[in-house]
């Protein structure tokens, strides 16, 4: 049988599965950037989870876990006491931060799904023709997401490094979403004044972070003092 004739009948045995990978790959090269990589999720290093976990609970120290060793010695004891809080503490704090994430999915052809959940709160945005994320380098870096009509839908400021990926800036242009970077904002004063609503009082003033921060830390001292004095 010649070439016309095998044309005629179709691929040969395997032919079938050759020709769907060779045309899963033409689909992956008509999608611009790579856009098939969502969607993308990223998570708290689980590394560092487990690290911070396991110092709160050993708490070590030159004698070995200094939790047990003040728990085995007398538990309704201050130092005992004053572990545990900490260990306490410490493991609700690491979890909460274990759970944040930032998930970017596609909905349809015109719009994508974003989740971001934080430490207490979850946002979650539908993103479509009209949306513009802005996105603000520097040491107040965050990522601006706005809703069509103008309103600030989100504000974001972990996991900038997403906003990056090639993938990702590919999938919100192709959904109508523009992107535009932010290079001439530096500061926190001057974000605010760009985009009302986008940053805290406490971010804005330090000066009025500290007046909270410096008396708190002063008290846990002492009262770590107080329960560790024998």
């Amino acid at each position: 049988m010649d070439e016309r004739g095998a044309d005629r009948h179709g691929p040969g045995p395997g032919g079938g599965q050759t020709t769907g990978r060779a045309g899963r790959r033409r689909r992956e090269r008509s999608e611009p950037n790579g856009s098939s990589g969502l969607p993308v999720t990223l998570r708290a290093p689980r590394l560092t989870v487990a690290a911070l976990v396991l110092m709160f609970l050993v708490q070590p120290s030159r004698h070995g876990s200094h939790l047990i060793t003040e728990v085995l010695a007398d538990p309704a004891s201050r130092a005992a006491l004053a572990s545990c809080a900490l260990a306490l503490v410490g493991v609700t704090f690491t979890l909460l931060f274990a759970r944040t994430r930032l998930h970017l999915a596609r909905v349809d052809e015109e719009s994508l799904l974003l989740v971001h959940q934080g430490m207490w709160r979850r946002r979650v945005v539908r993103l479509g023709p009209g949306h513009q994320v802005r996105l603000v380098a520097g040491p107040a870096g965050r990522a601006l997401v706005f809703a069509p009509d103008g309103s600030l839908a989100a504000v974001l400021r972990t996991y900038r490094e997403v906003w990056r990926r090639d993938d990702v800036i590919a999938a919100l242009r192709g959904a109508g979403v523009e992107v535009d970077h932010e290079h001439r904002l530096n500061r926190a004063a001057e974000i605010e004044a760009a985009f009302p609503g986008s940053t805290g009082r406490f971010e804005r003033r330090p000066v009025l972070l500290w007046s909270v921060v410096v008396p708190l830390v002063v008290a846990g001292v002492f009262l770590v003092a107080w329960f560790l004095d024998a």
